[in-house]
């Protein structure tokens, strides 16, 4: 079964992807490297939005650089690249499920940063407790529930529970993230695996025994699978309420069901590197990036339902709650301790 990759090119960890930074800048002037999972879309307006913060504050320019790769990826390179001392970033954007996975493999390497935008009384309670019990500040939560092309897929076709995608009829035409691959795909497996699956068959590993009959394509990252979901060439695909707003913006024929069931929310943490904590531009990166023009900026380019109450949000096209009970953050913990199983099951039961 093919992987497909996201549309982002990875480049070397010593190549930047963008950077402000002219050749001729002092060296004295602030820097910031960011290694994170956001696609250009997402990141460009947190770029832009920090480097004009940093200016108007202390009237100084920062040169700021990104390095891309989707979740799974970025956490084996991060760990790659700490065994070797050859981390450039001074704060790594990724789910906090990875994060405990490199403060496993890498011990030294994350520092501990609470932002105080963090005790804002608009930001989410249940993120402050989740955020002050895990590595990282969590940032964003993404729903992954199941969206389909509204061209292919109407009236009574279209999917009302998780177990509506295992008909026949969908065969060939299901694509969803490789759960190795890009940390996103976590969530649906511990909807479906860890909350769902105490409840017996059809839950549990039954349920991906029987999707993988289905012959999903797999993906390396979400962009390009929800690309293909709007193109046609696929019906359905397991992917978040973020994305799914960021193609209908653009008029892209697709919707996200929530299914009656519910579904899993991915949070995505922001944490400052060990290094860098005498770095005062990362510790301002992630105060802004918590505060309300950060959230707005993290808004404004993925579309991921923020932690604040003050964000101004758009309103879907499509009957979808981002803030019904039905969405449940995922356990991260959970995730951590059994993603080597998690992986070797998931291979088994759908790439056979």
């Amino acid at each position: 079964m093919a992987i497909h990759h996201s549309r982002l090119s990875i480049l070397p960890t010593a190549v930047a992807i963008a950077t402000f930074a002219a050749p001729s800048i002092a060296s004295a002037q602030a820097n910031l490297v960011i290694y994170h999972q956001l696609s250009e879309t997402e990141i460009i307006p947190v770029r832009e939005g920090f480097v004009e913060y940093y200016k108007a504050e202390t009237g100084q320019d920062i040169a700021v650089e990104d390095f891309f790769q989707p979740g799974g990826q970025l956490q084996s390179t991060i760990i790659l690249e700490a065994r070797g001392d050859a981390v450039r970033a001074d704060v790594i954007i990724i789910p906090p499920d990875s994060l405990l996975s490199i403060a496993a493999a890498a011990p030294d390497l994350l520092g501990d940063y609470t932002p105080k935008t963090l005790d804002d009384p608009e930001v989410s309670a249940a993120v402050r407790e989740a955020s002050l019990n895990a590595p990282g500040t969590i940032f964003n939560l993404a729903p992954y529930c199941i969206a389909y092309n509204t061209d292919k897929v109407t009236g009574e076709d279209i999917p009302d529970s998780w177990l509506d995608i295992l008909d026949p009829k969908f065969k060939n035409q299901i694509g969803l993230g490789d759960v190795e691959q890009t940390g996103g795909a976590r969530a649906p497996l511990w909807f479906l695996i860890g909350k769902q699956g105490a409840l017996g068959s059809p839950w549990g590993w039954a349920y991906y025994e029987a999707l993988g009959k289905q012959e999903p394509r797999l993906f390396s990252g979400h962009g390009a699978l929800t690309d293909e979901v709007s193109a046609g060439e696929l019906s359905i695909g397991i992917l978040s309420y973020g994305g799914i707003m960021q193609a209908t913006s653009t008029g892209a024929p697709i919707a996200l069901v929530l299914p009656e069931e519910g579904c899993g929310a991915q949070p995505t943490s922001i944490e400052i590197v060990k290094k860098s904590e005498d770095n005062a531009a990362a510790k301002m990166f992630i105060d802004w990036f918590i505060g309300k023009d950060g959230q707005q900026a993290m808004y404004d380019g993925s579309k991921a339902v923020p932690v604040r109450s003050d964000v101004a949000v758009d309103k879907p096209n499509f009957d979808f709650d981002p803030l019904s009970p039905k969405i449940e953050p995922v356990d991260s913990k959970w995730v951590f301790e059994n993603m080597a199983e998690n992986v070797a099951k998931f291979k088994e039961a759908l790439r056979n």
